[in-house]
């Protein structure tokens, strides 16, 4: 609730503007309505300096007091004087719309205030105790009201000293309404306040484990520095606007005028840690003129302030000239110090236009400046980090020269690495050409899954969907191993993937021969099977390939379909066989390349195929993913520690439906 209890003073007192000039005969609820600021004036306020508990009274007759203002500053005290304590009253009209309706009475006080509505109190508090900013209430009745108010401030000339007012404000309006815009103007100022705070202190923070990573780099510390000082200060300039009482706001306003010089000379040490060896006479004469402008405005907040902006505005010139210098003598890097402090100036501007009245304030945003910090933040830190990278790569350029003579000692390790690591690159790429597992066909259960050898892998498998609905899957094995069985796997799959579909399987493979052929790889030929299913039928040819295994779910046994054949690119036109068959729910078609069967354990015994079928049969009600690794577990079971010396791959389908 206390973020409502002070909104109030903040709308109503904080900003003198919101007092209409003129009372009206009658209040309307309707007045509020069209006026969304409207208050009486504060300047039509009947004073006596006694103090009496009848000026309480509704009746009492107040005709022979003064006129006076409630405000109380050096140039409007009552004419009868102020004697640290008196009393204000005031009539007020109401119409018949206003009657019982929840009204909110904001106040806006530096002392001891009693406030009374037609003789009962409805609202007190004390400098010290001062939680309750707002009072609800409600007239009960139409025409004439008396608001009298009992104020007492005994250290008023605290107040006047300082340039500010030492008396009191007070206003109503309708509870609802005001609280409403009051809460929105709060958590927007409160949200800036945190948001600007965090976001300076994290700079600073940022910038400090910087310098302490590199302690030769000073002007990361002076700009750390610089940043804690103004998170400070952009949280005592937003606390001004949410004081709640004239205390409070002197004291943070005096915090505010303290902590702001500071921040001025660090910057100023800041610019000249970037382009000066030794700091100049001038900084510390300018330092001297900030701090005595910076005595004057703690004393006098209000008052004094423009001067010490005098005293700032040197401040400003000599980064200003500073900059010039460092834009003269080319440094590198300048331009993005001066972007950081144009957009503050830009920024800046906004403020002061605000204070002129050349222009209205933006919604919520009641200081410009700090927007303009985080542009000056952002450049400042880009420069920092990267004048901070380049000193790390001349460090760096330094100790690749020291090293010199043991880098050239380990070139042929590091030659070694790297085809190690380019071979390794290349597996990579070939198996991100390659398919995985695939759920998405209707009726399918596909697994694609290949372990590579130490190096660049010679299987290959593949698959496409013909326009018609027949599913084309591909698997081979190219002679070798390496960059040559990479080339004439990239190569089969080109072929497949323009090919696949538009030809009949064995002209496919004729066809491929000429093109391998044509090519003149040599000794290099791709074994290859290629099977196109469609509706649990199905047609296969072989190309070298190791036969093809079936499990039949209703005979629990595996069929096995070999074609023995030559593999492409070996002999031209030679007359490759096609199989064709239909299969069922449950069945399961396994091909494999030849690293499988001819998989040797550490006794040099050959697993071969018989007991593939076997495994074939203890996994069947697998999915087709699950007898993948089940296959793979199994030969990882039978080779023990002896090395993989091929590369071993499976496509595994299951008919689901």
């Amino acid at each position: 609730m206390k973020i409502v209890r002070f909104l109030l003073l903040l709308l109503f007192a904080a900003v003198p503007g919101l007092y209409s000039q003129n009372n009206p005969d009658t209040i309307s609820l309707n007045q509020f309505s069209k006026n969304n600021n409207f208050e009486w004036s504060p300047n039509s306020w009947k004073y006596n300096g006694t103090d009496n508990a009848l000026y309480s009274s509704f009746d009492f007759d107040d005709s022979a007091w003064e006129t006076t203002y409630s405000s109380l500053n050096e140039n409007n005290l009552p004419k009868s004087g102020w004697n640290r304590t008196g009393w204000f009253r005031l009539n007020v009209n109401i119409d018949s719309t206003m009657l019982n309706k929840p009204m909110a009475l904001s106040i806006y006080q530096g002392g001891d205030i009693d406030i009374f509505l037609n003789g009962k109190k409805i609202y007190t508090a004390s400098v010290e105790n001062s939680d309750n900013d707002f009072a609800i209430f409600t007239f009960t009745r139409t025409g004439r009201n008396l608001f009298a108010v009992r104020y007492s401030n005994p250290e008023f000339q605290k107040y006047f000293t300082a340039g500010f007012n030492a008396g009191f404000y007070i206003g109503f309006g309708p509870a609802e309404k005001r609280i409403e815009s009051g809460v929105k103007f709060i958590r927007s100022n409160e949200l800036q306040q945190s948001f600007f705070t965090a976001l300076t202190l994290a700079f600073g923070v940022l910038h400090l484990i910087l310098f302490m990573y590199a302690r030769n780099i000073k002007s990361n510390f002076y700009f750390a520095i610089f940043l804690f000082l103004y998170s400070l200060n952009i949280y005592f300039d937003y606390q001004n606007f949410l004081s709640t009482n004239l205390a409070q706001q002197l004291t943070n306003l005096r915090f505010h005028r303290a902590i702001l010089p500071f921040c001025q000379i660090m910057a100023l040490r800041f610019i000249y840690s970037l382009f000066y060896e030794k700091l100049p006479k001038q900084f510390w004469i300018l330092t001297l003129i900030v701090m005595t402008g910076a005595f004057f405005a703690v004393l006098k907040p209000v008052e004094y302030f423009s001067y010490f902006q005098i005293a700032l505005l040197l401040i400003i010139i000599e980064i200003i000239r500073v900059l010039c210098f460092a834009v003269k003598r080319k440094f590198d890097g300048v331009w993005l110090i001066a972007s950081g402090f144009i957009i503050l100036f830009i920024f800046s501007s906004y403020d002061l236009f605000i204070d002129l009245d050349i222009m209205r304030q933006f919604g919520d945003i009641s200081n410009g400046y700090i927007f303009g910090l985080v542009g000056l933040f952002f450049f400042m830190s880009t420069y920092l980090a990267r004048n901070f990278a380049k000193r790390n790569e001349k460090i760096i350029e330094q100790d690749k020269i020291v090293k010199e003579q043991e880098i050239q000692q380990k070139v042929l390790e590091k030659d070694n690495e790297r085809k190690t690591s380019e071979l390794e690159e290349a597996r990579k790429i070939q198996l991100s050409m390659l398919p995985s597992c695939l759920n998405n066909f209707k009726g399918l259960d596909i697994c694609f899954d290949m372990r590579t050898a130490t190096e660049v892998g010679g299987d290959y498998y593949d698959y496409i969907m013909a326009r018609d609905g027949t599913l084309n899957i591909a698997i081979g094995d190219a002679t070798g191993h390496g960059a040559k069985a990479g080339l004439m796997v990239a190569s089969i799959k080109s072929l497949f993937s323009a090919l696949g579909t538009n030809l009949i399987i064995t002209d496919f493979f004729h066809r491929c021969t000429e093109i391998i052929k044509n090519m003149k790889l040599g000794n290099l030929f791709m074994s290859m099977t290629l099977l196109r299913l469609k509706n649990r039928n199905f047609i296969l040819s072989s190309a070298g390939m190791p036969p093809i295994l079936i499990y039949r779910k209703l005979t629990n046994d595996v069929e096995e379909i070999q074609i023995k054949s030559m593999p492409i690119g070996a002999v031209t036109n030679f007359p490759y066989e096609l199989r064709e068959g239909e299969l069922e729910p449950g069945d399961i078609i396994l091909m494999m390349s030849d690293g499988f069967p001819e998989l040797f354990n550490e006794h040099r015994e050959m697993l071969g195929y018989d007991k593939i079928k076997k495994y074939l049969i203890e996994s069947a009600e697998l999915t087709a993913s699950e007898v993948a690794q089940t296959l793979f577990k199994y030969a990882g079971q039978w080779s023990g520690d002896s090395a993989q010396n091929d590369d071993i791959t499976f496509v595994v389908i299951k008919i689901l439906s």
